[in-house]
């Protein structure tokens, strides 16, 4: 074998292995962009759903929206700690209703019942995720509250 075709082999071998890194890569770059772009289940009412922090998610058939706007506090007794008392998270939704304006709800976890009244619907809060652990900060992107929407 003469060197010119043992360069044209190392050059068809090289170009074989980068043709098959970019197909990988570019069926990877579509699987992203066909999962981030698919249509969520929708959320109705009576059943409860997760909002992570910073998202908006609309009540099917009832142009109504809730954004997870932030947590306010987080108080609640890290796993592992003993406390005097369980201690309290706050977040704070915003409900908007089609034509309507925008109306701020604050929901805590130790609120008994732990839903708030906004216009003909109740906000209810399940529960809050991640919960505290000793030494270890969440970062507010993390949050993702378990919500119900019922109407009354």
């Amino acid at each position: 074998m003469n060197d010119r075709s043992v360069q044209a082999s190392n050059l068809s071998s090289f170009g074989g292995s980068m043709l098959q890194r970019i197909s990988a890569r570019a069926a990877v770059l579509i699987l992203v962009v066909v999962g981030a772009s698919a249509a969520r289940k929708p959320v109705r009412l009576n059943e409860e759903f997760d909002l992570r922090a910073g998202r908006k998610v609309s009540i099917d058939k009832e142009n109504l929206t809730l954004s997870f706007v932030s947590v306010m506090e987080d108080s609640r007794c890290p796993q592992g700690v003993d406390c005097i008392r369980a201690g309290n998270a706050t977040l704070r939704i915003t409900v908007t209703r089609a034509g309507g304006k925008a109306e701020q709800c604050d929901l805590k976890t130790d609120m008994e019942p732990p839903e708030k009244q906004v216009g003909a619907y109740r906000i209810g809060l399940i529960k809050l995720q991640p919960y505290p652990k000793q030494d270890v900060p969440i970062k507010s992107a993390d949050y993702v509250a378990r919500l119900i929407v019922r109407k009354r």
